[in-house]
C-alpha cells in the first residue's frame, strides 16, 4: 500500500476516533482497526480482528455509529476549513477496497460503484419477450394490415389477449419447471 493511502486511512481513522472521544465513547482497538480493514491486503492480525468483529459486534450498529461519527467529524471539519483534507483522503482511498467505504457511503460522503444504480442489461433481456408480446398485441389491435389479415374483430381481440397473457403463462411454466 502506498504512503498516501496509509496517510488517508490514518487521517480518517483519527478524525473518527477524535469524534468518538469527543462524544465520550472512544473506539476500542477492534473498532479502530476495522476502519482500515481491507480483506485483499489484510494481515493475519487483521483477519483475527475481523473474525473477532464478526463474532462480537453487530455490523449494522457499528456501521450506523461510524457513519454518524464520520458525518459529524466531517461537518465540524468543513466548518473549520478542513474540507480539502477530507477530499484528498477520500480521493486517495476511492479505488481501495475498504470496509470504511460502507460508512462513508452511509454518511453520504462517498459513492461506490455498486451504489451508482447502473442499468442491469440482464433486466432488459429478461423483459424483451414481454415487450415483444405487448408490441405484437398492439399491432394486431391497431395496425391497418392486421384488420385486413384478420377481419373478425373478436378474433383479433382474442389474439391480442393471448399476446398479453403469454408472458405470464410462460413465466408460470418456467417456475413450475424449476420446482
Amino acid at each position: 500500500m502506498t504512503s498516501s493511502i496509509e496517510k488517508a486511512k490514518s487521517f480518517l481513522a483519527a478524525r473518527i476516533g477524535d469524534e468518538a472521544a469527543r462524544e465520550g465513547k472512544p473506539l476500542n482497538e477492534v473498532e479502530t482497526r476495522m476502519l482500515g480493514f481491507s480483506e485483499p491486503s489484510a494481515s493475519a492480525r487483521d483477519m483475527e480482528i475481523a473474525q473477532e468483529f464478526e463474532r462480537d459486534y453487530d455490523d449494522a450498529e457499528y456501521e450506523d455509529r461510524i457513519a454518524r461519527l464520520v458525518r459529524s467529524a466531517y461537518d465540524r471539519d468543513v466548518n473549520d476549513g478542513r474540507k480539502p483534507e477530507w477530499d484528498q483522503a477520500m480521493d486517495d482511498l476511492a479505488d481501495e477496497d475498504l470496509y470504511l467505504h460502507v460508512m462513508l457511503e452511509k454518511a453520504k460522503l462517498m459513492k461506490t460503484t455498486t451504489s451508482l444504480l447502473l442499468p442491469d442489461w440482464r433486466l432488459l433481456f429478461g423483459l424483451l419477450p414481454v415487450l415483444i408480446c405487448i408490441a405484437l398485441a398492439g399491432f394486431v389491435a391497431m395496425a391497418p394490415w392486421a384488420s385486413r389479415m384478420i377481419p373478425n374483430s373478436f378474433l383479433r381481440l382474442g389474439i391480442c389477449i393471448l399476446f398479453l397473457v403469454a408472458p405470464f403463462a410462460i413465466g408460470r411454466l418456467g417456475k413450475r419447471r424449476v420446482h
